[in-house]
C-alpha cells in the first residue's frame, strides 16, 4: 500500500509541475499586457521605488513568480485541487 501512496505522490508532484511551469510561460507571455507592471509607469510610483533601490518590474515578478508563495505556485495547486476532485 505504500508504494502505491509513493507513486500516487510522484504523479501528483509531476502534474503540480508541469502546471507551475504552464503558469510560469503564460505570465511571461502576458508580462506587457499585465496591470501591476503598468502602474510601475505612474512618475510617483516609479519615483518611489527608486528610492528604495529596486524597481516595480523586480517586485512584480517577485510576487508572481516566487517559488515558495508566489501566485504561479498558487494558481498551480488550485488547478491541481480542481483536477483532482
Amino acid at each position: 500500500m505504500k508504494v502505491i501512496a509513493e507513486k500516487i505522490e510522484l504523479w501528483l508532484n509531476i502534474v503540480h509541475y508541469c502546471i507551475y511551469r504552464a503558469e510560469n510561460r503564460r505570465y511571461t507571455f502576458f508580462n506587457k499586457l499585465n496591470p501591476f507592471l503598468l502602474l510601475g509607469k505612474i512618475p510617483a510610483v516609479k519615483r518611489k521605488f527608486e528610492e528604495q533601490g529596486t524597481s516595480h518590474k523586480e517586485v512584480v515578478n517577485k510576487i508572481w513568480m516566487d517559488r515558495r508563495y508566489g501566485f504561479g505556485i498558487m494558481i498551480s495547486g488550485g488547478g491541481l485541487v480542481i483536477i483532482f476532485f
